[in-house]
């Protein structure tokens, strides 16, 4: 089915995607199922208190997945000249720069990383352990667009709440920018070109605004 074959439904304060016209089994079960993917994302949240704790003094990284973990290397002319080589995710050939897993692990020293990325739970279960990444905590999009800017800022600002923040994603535009402006807490957007993903210019990006929000101060962030 299509995706106009489905629309967000409210339940008890709670919004489900379902197909049209779908029945009170049908929303019970929609609804019980994203309580169980809430919950998994809280259990391996809690798990592993050094990556993701409310209570860290590190800002968020929030990471896309498509243009920024994995380069859209078939645009380019000579992907291996680039330094990406193909691998095979989920039976889908994907393409990673070499240094991809070492950029993340050093950005993990800076920030807690939280996937954002239309992946999902996908990201957190195939991707991350090709990388060698821990199972990230997973923002879920199932809150309708609402405002300017990029579909996934209604589940953003509900996930990061006034914590400081970092994003990464490829898509980010002006709207998302004036958008991030506007938060009283300290937030860096940073565009990443898709057909290279995530490269050493932008770690070091990333690094001198986790150190500003180092210094500012839980009282000025």
């Amino acid at each position: 089915m299509g995706d106009d074959a489905f629309e967000l439904v409210r339940i008890r304060g709670q919004l489900v995607r379902v197909r049209h016209g779908a029945g009170p089994d049908e929303l019970e079960e929609a609804l019980e199922q994203r309580g169980i993917r809430a919950a998994e994302s809280a259990a391996m949240a809690a798990a592993l208190p050094a990556t993701f704790d409310p209570g860290d003094p590190r800002p968020l990284l929030l990471v896309d997945v498509d243009g920024v973990v994995c380069a859209y290397g078939d645009e380019l002319a000579d992907p291996a000249a680039a330094g990406l080589e193909q691998v095979i995710i989920d039976f889908l050939p994907m393409w990673f720069d070499s240094r991809i897993s070492d950029r993340l692990e050093r950005l993990g020293k800076s920030f807690q990383l939280v996937w954002c990325t239309a992946w999902q739970d996908r990201a957190a279960q195939s991707l991350a352990p090709r990388l060698g990444l821990p199972p990230l905590p997973v923002i879920y999009f199932d809150e309708p667009t609402a405002g300017d800017g990029h579909w996934k800022w209604p589940a953003i600002e509900a996930f990061v709440g006034d914590r400081p923040f970092a994003w990464i994603d490829d898509e980010v535009g002006q709207a998302d920018l004036a958008r991030a402006g506007r938060r009283s807490a300290l937030t860096l957007l940073v565009r990443i070109g898709g057909s290279r993903g995530l490269v050493d210019s932008h770690v070091e990006q990333l690094e001198e605004f986790a150190e500003t929000v180092r210094a500012a101060g839980p009282s000025d962030r």
